[in-house]
């Protein structure tokens, strides 16, 4: 089964085409068993629809279902493919809606129809109590959206390890720790792996550490990225200046756009950060330092896809 093909009914008519055959069976009993519609404009180009009321024999003489068609109408100057969803329409009488089957097909000089072979079978379509047929009556019809040939909008991920990752290290050196009277701090922005970055503390601890934590984040500087997101997988470290035992915690986390930050209000209890012998505060110094180890990157294009209607008809 082609799985491109979906089947399902509904109310709503077609935009784009309706077709209603007044007298099925002496159209079923001409000789030329095929009925060509008047041509319709739907996305920019002409289409018709080709009906067989007792199928289309060309490439099955046993075919025992109605065929449906579309063609486009264009002859000697289509100059490239043409993309189309197309949903052609069966009307149930009895039940007040459409049969409907929707295919995305590829439409070009050595190939202009597509349909179905076997919308339906004769015998259901000739059966009074299905519905199809009424006063000798039935009616078809079509909706064609056409895709415009532009470049999509789209995307690329990368995604890096830390030896493919441009500056993949920053260092802040902050000095004169003890005169520090705010409640945080940022640092200068830099740029890690084609984003900006800049880190983020509460030397006191932020919300219930307060006065008990050191607090430390890593932050995704505004407007920095070209995607939504960006992953990162990284390293925050107060650096041991003495014994090199330094303290580090990990952060594996999707950066947003706008200011999204990653990290612990309780990186350290603020006790540990000045005890001496720890070597995290020398000469009144504290050095902490971000590493990232994976980093993803994103690349995006400028035109969107546009899909074409035509107005109803």
């Amino acid at each position: 089964m082609d799985t491109e093909i979906s089947r399902s009914t509904r109310r709503v008519p077609p935009a784009h085409y309706l077709l209603k055959v007044q007298s099925y069976s002496l159209l079923s009993n001409s000789s030329n068993g095929k009925y060509d519609s008047s041509p319709f404009e739907a996305g920019g180009y002409k289409w018709r629809l080709s009906f067989y009321p007792n199928g289309d024999k060309r490439f099955n003489t046993n075919n025992d279902h109605i065929s449906l068609y579309l063609t486009i109408c264009e002859t000697g100057f289509l100059s490239s493919e043409v993309n189309v969803i197309f949903i052609l329409f069966v009307y149930n009488h009895m039940h007040g809606n459409y049969l409907t089957v929707q295919a995305m097909r590829r439409f070009h000089e050595m190939k202009k129809e597509w349909g179905f072979e076997q919308l339906e079978s004769l015998k259901n379509f000739k059966d009074l109590s299905k519905g199809y047929l009424f006063n000798d009556s039935c009616v078809f019809g079509a909706e064609v959206f056409v895709i415009n040939q532009t470049t999509p909008n789209s995307e690329s991920l990368s995604v890096f390890k830390d030896e493919e990752i441009s500056n993949p290290t920053y260092r802040w050196e902050i000095k004169e720790l003890s005169k520090m009277d705010k409640s945080y701090y940022y640092s200068q922005e830099f740029s890690s792996g084609g984003a900006k970055w800049y880190l983020w503390i509460y030397p006191e601890g932020s919300g219930n550490r307060n006065g008990k934590s050191f607090s430390m984040y890593l932050m995704l500087a505004d407007g920095s990225a070209l995607s939504n997101s960006i992953y990162a997988e990284c390293c925050l470290r107060v650096i041991d200046q003495v014994n090199s035992k330094h303290r580090e915690r990990s952060v594996d986390y999707w950066f947003s756009r706008g200011g999204s930050g990653r990290g612990y209000g309780n990186f350290m209890l603020i006790e540990d950060l000045y005890k001496s012998s720890n070597g995290y505060v020398v000469k009144d110094t504290l050095i902490l330092e971000v590493e990232f180890l994976v980093i993803s990157q994103t690349e995006t294009s400028a035109k969107p896809l546009e899909f074409k209607t035509a107005k109803t008809k």
